[in-house]
This record gives C-alpha cells, sequence and structure tokens, in this order.
C-alpha cells in the first residue's frame, strides 16, 4: 500500500461533515509535524512524519476550489500552506525543528479557526472536494 493510501486510510474519513472531516486533516497535520519536530530534536529518524505531514498539507492545497466567492478565500489559505510547505523544507534541509515549529502553529490556527466557525459555514453538499494525495 503506498504512503499515500495509508495516510489517507489513517485519517478516517467516512461520511462525516466537511468541517469534522477538515478538522480530522489538521490534526494528523499537527500532529506529524510534532513527531517530526520531536523526532528531530532527539537525532532520530525524521522522514515518516515529515513526509506524512507534507502529505496532508499538499492535499489541502489540491482540495482548494479557486472557483466563485471563495475564491479569495482559497488564495489565502494556498499563502498559508505553501508558507508551511516551505518551512518544511527549510527545516529539513537545515535540519532544525525550528520551522516544523511554525509549520505546525499555521495549521493549530487554521484548525482553531475552523473549529470555531459554525457548522452552516461548511457547504455539507461538496464532501468529495478534501482530497488527501501524496
Amino acid at each position: 500500500m503506498s504512503a499515500s493510501v495509508a495516510t489517507y486510510r489513517s485519517i478516517n474519513l467516512g461520511t462525516a461533515h466537511p468541517r469534522n472531516t477538515l478538522l480530522r486533516v489538521y490534526e494528523v497535520g499537527i500532529r506529524s509535524l510534532a513527531e517530526a519536530e520531536e523526532a528531530l530534536q532527539r537525532d532520530q529518524p525524521f522522514e515518516e512524519p515529515l513526509a506524512r505531514a507534507r502529505t496532508i498539507v499538499g492535499g489541502l492545497m489540491t482540495s482548494l476550489d479557486f472557483a466563485g466567492e471563495g475564491s479569495s478565500i482559497a488564495e489565502n489559505l494556498l499563502r498559508v500552506y505553501l508558507f508551511a510547505i516551505g518551512r518544511i523544507q527549510s527545516s529539513t534541509l537545515e535540519r532544525r525543528d525550528t520551522g516544523l515549529v511554525e509549520a505546525r502553529r499555521a495549521l493549530e490556527t487554521l484548525r482553531d479557526g475552523w473549529a470555531g466557525a459554525s457548522p452552516t459555514e461548511v457547504p455539507a453538499e461538496r464532501p468529495h472536494r478534501l482530497h488527501v494525495r501524496g
């Protein structure tokens, strides 16, 4: 089974409301970054949780819908996701956890924002828009 399929299955999306699905995806990304941070601090292999985090952020990026009235939100989210990917890359190259911490905090901020949103603010008719793939 590919890493992308394993990551997707580990999220256990089922038939959850899109907001709950999105919150779960953020949680997996945040947890993966935290695991990579800890491994890096202990000078242990960190590639697996880092790859999982990259897959999550990449999936979030590909799920963005730039058409219609939500396009400005999608553009802003894309900026945050690109920031997170850039910080993950720099941490990998520098073997420092600073960028991972910044990427994790960015995802935590987004997660907290969506957690505070009313379920009616997230359209339920398009749960298939979120695709997590590598």
